[in-house]
């Protein structure tokens, strides 16, 4: 990924609230941050936006600085919507909020391991290129005493450009 497209999208992931280190983690699993990458699904450019997911974002997907804009706001809703569980958001932007939904009421915290290999595969990668080594990982940088459960999901917190990390525990 050149550095002006890694710069667009450190500034837009800046403005809308979301680590930067992980829309770029997305922008590098989604296209290698390609805007001319088309997936055999129809999706597009740098953060593979659907027609359908743009056009309810307002962008244009052909654009690279819509793009951008538009994966990063899909993104966000992503973390909004599953209350800032970064597993569960990047498997809905992968895989669709509703299906994400739908493993997390039939098999909790286990929903994973019952979404599509690619996926599983999606989510791991772009844990890992964030630091965290699996869905029930921790920050390497963090040290918890308050992990008491045997598993706990990570949870990651923006605010103001500055990254917070806490843990969720899972009982």
């Amino acid at each position: 990924m050149d550095s002006a497209t890694q710069s667009a999208i450190v500034s837009a992931a800046q403005a809308g609230g979301v680590d930067p280190n992980l829309a770029l983690a997305v922008a590098e699993q989604e296209s290698g941050g390609n805007q001319n990458a088309v997936s055999s699904a129809g999706a597009i450019g740098i953060f593979q936006l659907m027609p359908a997911t743009a056009a309810g974002l307002g962008v244009d997907p052909a654009d690279p600085q819509q793009n951008i804009e538009g994966g990063i706001e899909f993104l966000a809703q992503m973390l909004s919507e599953f209350g800032g569980n970064v597993a569960q958001a990047l498997a809905a932007y992968n895989w669709g909020p509703g299906n994400v939904t739908k493993a997390i009421a039939a098999y909790g915290s286990d929903f994973l391991s019952h979404a599509p290999a690619e996926t599983q595969n999606y989510v791991s990668s772009i844990l890992g290129n964030i630091g965290l080594s699996s869905i029930t990982g921790t920050v390497s940088a963090v040290t918890s005493t308050a992990v008491t459960a045997l598993q706990a999901v990570p949870v990651w917190a923006w605010a103001a450009g500055a990254v917070a990390v806490a843990l969720a525990i899972v009982l």
